[in-house]
């Protein structure tokens, strides 16, 4: 069977947690249950960094988090920010504000593109916040992200791709 974004945190066998213990990937927690910027693995390869949520976030949506080398709440991601080079990542639930969760820096993962997306092409913001796409016009180049499934039509779709703690390019 193939994996889908359906399966992806439902599945032991898909991410199971080297550490710390008490990581629950796709839990969403009403009070801090680990330090803030405290980093999980999985075996494969996978890691995930433990962040506060953001307004009106689902899982799978783009983000982008810190500031200035300290941890800050999480932001759903748009061109904008994203041009103030801060590093992204992808949403494993859908905590909101004044809540906490785990936030996918690297490794295989799902993560919101626009459906037009084609697969191993580069990467880019999009005009849509906490999604990515294919399409350059007037969007900054993302670094980190290959997208590993190719789907036509309209509107977002989570994909499977691979993350390598992503940002976008130094703009010119």
């Amino acid at each position: 069977m193939a994996e889908t974004s359906a399966t992806t945190f439902t599945d032991p066998d898909f991410r199971s947690v080297i550490g710390p213990a008490g990581a629950d990937l796709d839990r969403v927690d009403s009070t801090a249950l680990h330090r803030l910027g405290t980093v999980a693995r999985d075996h494969r390869g996978g890691e995930y960094v433990y962040l506060e949520g953001a307004a009106s976030m689902v899982q799978f949506d783009w983000c982008v988090y810190g500031d200035e080398g300290f941890v800050t709440a999480v932001k759903r991601a748009t061109k904008a920010l994203i041009d103030n080079l801060l590093p992204l990542c992808i949403a494993c639930s859908a905590a909101v504000a004044a809540e906490y969760g785990w936030f996918q820096i690297k490794g295989p993962a799902y993560g919101s593109f626009l459906v037009s997306m084609a697969k191993e092409a580069d990467v880019y913001s999009s005009g849509t916040t906490g999604s990515l796409d294919d399409t350059s016009s007037s969007q900054t180049l993302i670094e980190g992200v290959v997208a590993l499934e190719t789907e036509g039509g309209t509107g977002t779709d989570e994909l499977m791709c691979h993350i390598n703690h992503p940002r976008a390019a130094a703009l010119a």
